[in-house]
């Protein structure tokens, strides 16, 4: 009778809404990580410090724009993922899945908001009539702090991402929809990612030394269960 259950409770049969929905999971992790490399590393990284000037911004407008552009992409495709595992996990618990969906589109919702500093950037070095009375310097120097605020909003969003994130790896756990210690370590990577950008919000000076070890365990586990997914699929 145990061994019933315990069967019963964590191995669950699967729908083809489920297969499918395993699948878009599977492919939107790898697109979003590709995007998401070029959108929320390499294009903040090309303004390192506050002795940008204007014209380095401007020189740079439309690398500005298209990362604007492809971050809302990402917003668009984590909606649509955070949709795809509630539709993949629900039969596992209903409650659970409708939280990790809710707080990956609160994470949806916070970096949607914080795109706009690309665009705040651009409207305070292009000369709009807006900001003629701030001299070249001021309005560099405003840019510069519009885009440190584009990193602390990326890190506001991140804690929303592992929160979620974690909720899910740990149905995908219960479920053995994909190998326990792949879902194992989504939980901790996951939980990691939500603790570890609390501290960098509070304490700014440990970003460097932080950041590094958040995202190498989060790579492993949605690099796994990105390509397990798409090419397996679940059983």
């Amino acid at each position: 009778m145990t061994d019933t259950v315990e069967t019963t409770e964590t191995i669950r049969p699967v729908d083809t809404a489920q297969r499918r929905a395993a699948r878009v999971i599977g492919a939107l992790y790898l697109v979003l990580m590709a995007a998401g490399v070029f959108a929320q590393i390499y294009v903040p990284g090309t303004f390192p410090g506050a002795d940008d000037t204007a014209q380095r911004f401007l020189d740079h407008e439309r690398l500005l724009r298209v990362g604007a552009a492809v971050d809302l992409l990402c917003d668009v495709g984590d909606a649509a993922l955070a949709v795809a595992y509630f539709v993949l996990l629900r039969k596992v618990s209903w409650p659970l899945a409708a939280l990790g969906a809710f707080w990956r589109l609160a994470q949806v919702a916070v970096l949607a908001a914080y795109t706009l500093t690309n665009t705040v950037v651009l409207q305070l070095v292009s000369g709009a009539d807006e900001v003629r009375a701030l001299d070249p310097d001021q309005a560099a120097a405003l840019a510069w702090v519009a885009t440190s605020a584009h990193t602390v909003g990326y890190s506001i969003g991140l804690v929303f991402l592992g929160l979620g994130s974690t909720v899910f790896a740990y149905l995908l756990y219960r479920s053995r929809y994909v190998p326990r210690w792949l879902a194992g370590l989504g939980v901790v990577a996951s939980a990691l990612l939500a603790t570890g950008s609390l501290v960098t919000i509070a304490f700014p000076e440990a970003t460097a030394v932080v950041n590094p070890a958040l995202y190498a365990p989060m790579f492993v586990f949605e690099m796994t269960t990105g390509v397990l997914l798409l090419v397996r699929g679940v059983r």
